[in-house]
């Protein structure tokens, strides 16, 4: 039973945001089946949102044998250009909901499922991810779309309450409906991604959304001190101004490099890449007779590198793997490129920052530690090619933009 003692609140609806609104469509969810999303739920929040008169649908978990319709939709809803096409495939989608670890919600009206919503779980690293939030054309001005993603929001927050304690999701800019629907839900935006996708053939920037559970924020949010270069102050202090951060170290590291070294690794530097079918290129960079690597996602048909991911001994080994990948952003004509680096490492932040990387994102407990059982800091740096399109955004996203135009006038200057 969804009541307000079983949902653990995240850190901002317990501090009022959005409280009532949440509190409300709680207590329309009670007695509705949660505790067993695997035998699949029905929540029907009301019958009309008196607004707008707009319909809230019913809510229902997707089975493996739902998966050839949410490729129907996704097809219908983006004119067969969405660009992760993983999600055109059934057998995929089917295979991702017998997993676990991904949850599509269905929505129904009139017994017909008009649109889906999907979560990815992350149980190790306590996070999960929203996004592909789709409803069918002619249902686009019918369907209460808010209500559609607060009453998904509950259902996983509820279910999932002790074993995800991040959530996040990427929004489009291209319009705000995206982030103003998932700010109804007390999530923010964190930071900013120049120019990373494409949708319907175009290029567009996306906003990084984040909410926690507000254990993640505090008992179990790393202790250690923040040590940032001058750079990442910036969003820092929009992130302190959402969140009890506390205090942060300033520096400027001497980095020392041994010419010599670098010369020796750079010898010894292996890189693997390895192709799937639809054309994800995973790509690493190992070292011979060393535990250190250097790894990432690179999307041929998005023209950006992320997810990246990396282990080493020495700063040289660092800075090895950091020439080598801005050697492959000019060959691969990349147009964005993202890496998240620890906030306690300002050796690291300034050697990307001397390669062209700036910080667009402070992001507090973004990633788990199990060996500390503890919640660490990163910050996003990301750099970019290309004009900027207009970006519209939440109020909070252009405080975010103002910071960080003090860093780079692209931003803002458009």
């Amino acid at each position: 039973m969804a009541t307000k003692e079983v949902f653990s609140a995240p850190y901002l609806l317990q501090e009022g945001l959005y409280e009532d609104e949440f509190s409300r469509l709680l207590n329309k969810s009670q007695g509705s089946a949660v505790k067993d999303l695997t035998q699949g739920i029905t929540i029907d929040l009301e019958e009309k949102s008196k607004e707008n008169g707009r319909v809230c649908p019913v809510l229902k978990l997707a089975t493996p044998e739902d998966a050839e319709l949410l490729v129907n939709i996704c097809k219908e809803v983006y004119n067969g250009t969405y660009p992760y096409k993983e999600y055109e495939d059934s057998h995929y989608i089917k295979h991702a909901i017998e997993s676990h670890d991904y949850f599509f919600i269905k929505f129904e009206y009139r017994g017909e499922v008009v649109g889906s919503f999907k979560f990815i779980l992350d149980f190790q690293s306590k996070s999960g991810y929203s996004g592909g939030f789709m409803i069918r054309k002619k249902y686009q001005k019918k369907i209460d779309v808010v209500k559609a993603i607060m009453a998904s929001y509950i259902i996983m927050f509820s279910h999932f309450k002790n074993a995800i304690l991040v959530w996040y999701c990427e929004n489009r800019t291209a319009h705000s409906t995206s982030q103003y629907m998932t700010s109804k839900c007390g999530i923010h935006t964190i930071a900013i991604f120049p120019n990373k996708d494409i949708f319907f053939d175009k290029v567009e920037s996306d906003v990084l959304g984040i909410i926690y559970d507000r254990a993640a924020l505090s008992k179990l949010r790393c202790q250690e001190t923040p040590c940032l270069i001058e750079e990442a102050m910036y969003p820092f202090l929009y992130s302190k101004g959402l969140y009890p951060l506390g205090e942060v170290d300033v520096a400027d590291p001497e980095v020392f490099l041994d010419t010599g070294r670098i010369s020796g690794l750079e010898n010894n530097l292996v890189i693997s890449i390895s192709r799937d079918k639809y054309d994800y290129r995973h790509i690493t960079y190992c070292l011979q007779d060393s535990n250190s690597y250097f790894t990432f996602l690179y999307t041929p048909s998005l023209s950006n590198i992320e997810k990246v991911s990396y282990q080493i001994e020495t700063l040289e080994e660092l800075f090895v793997f950091a020439t080598r990948l801005k050697m492959h952003l000019q060959e691969l004509s990349i147009r964005y490129c993202e890496v998240f680096i620890s906030a306690y490492k300002p050796e690291h932040q300034k050697i990307f920052r001397d390669f062209g990387f700036l910080p667009r994102g402070y992001v507090p407990s973004w990633k788990y530690n199990p060996s500390t059982r503890k919640f660490e800091d990163y910050i996003v740096f990301n750099c970019f090619k290309g004009e900027l399109g207009n970006m519209e955004l939440l109020p909070e996203g252009y405080e975010l933009l103002d910071l960080l135009g003090v860093l780079d006038n692209s931003l803002i200057n458009k």
